[in-house]
C-alpha cells in the first residue's frame, strides 16, 4: 500500500502474475490465504503476534478499501436475507460484503465503534501521510 515506497513496489508487483485467473472471489481468497500462510510461516509460525498482525492487516485492508472506494458509492441499504442458502462462494461473498458495507456505513454515522473510530482518527491519517510520501495505489 502507500507505505511501500515506489522504488520498492516493482519487487512486490512481480509477485502477481498478470496471466493468473483471479476472476472469482474464491481464487482471490485462495491467493490471499497462500500469501498469509507464507507470511505467518516466515514470521513466528503459530504465535499470537503473527495472528494479530494478520487479522489487523486484513481489517485495515478492508477498512481502507471501504474508506477509499465503497464508502464513496451511493450504496442503497438493501434487505439482506440471512436465511438464503449459500449456493456459491460468490453469493456468500456478496451477502457478507453487503452486510459489512452497511455495517461500516452505520459506523461512520455512529462514532462509538472503537475499531472504526480508531481507524478513521489514527490509521487513516497515517495512510494519507504515506499516500503523500509514496504515491497512491488506488
Amino acid at each position: 500500500m502507500p507505505y511501500i515506497p515506489k522504488s520498492k513496489r516493482k519487487y512486490f508487483d512481480t509477485l502477481f502474475n498478470p496471466d493468473s485467473d483471479i476472476t472469482h472471489p474464491g481464487s482471490l481468497n485462495y491467493t490471499v490465504t497462500q500469501f498469509i500462510l507464507d507470511f505467518v510461516k516466515r514470521n513466528g509460525g503459530d504465535s499470537d503476534l503473527a495472528d494479530e498482525e494478520v487479522i489487523g492487516m486484513l481489517m485495515c485492508c478492508m477498512l481502507e478499501y471501504w474508506r477509499r472506494r465503497a464508502k464513496t458509492k451511493n450504496i442503497k441499504k438493501k434487505e439482506i436475507n440471512y436465511t438464503e442458502e449459500v449456493t456459491s462462494y460468490r453469493k456468500a461473498n456478496n451477502i457478507i460484503g453487503k452486510a459489512t458495507i452497511q455495517m461500516l456505513n452505520a459506523c461512520s454515522i455512529y462514532k462509538g465503534n472503537s475499531v472504526y473510530n480508531y481507524y478513521m482518527t489514527k490509521v487513516a491519517k497515517y495512510e494519507d501521510l504515506k499516500i503523500k510520501e509514496n504515491g497512491d495505489v488506488y
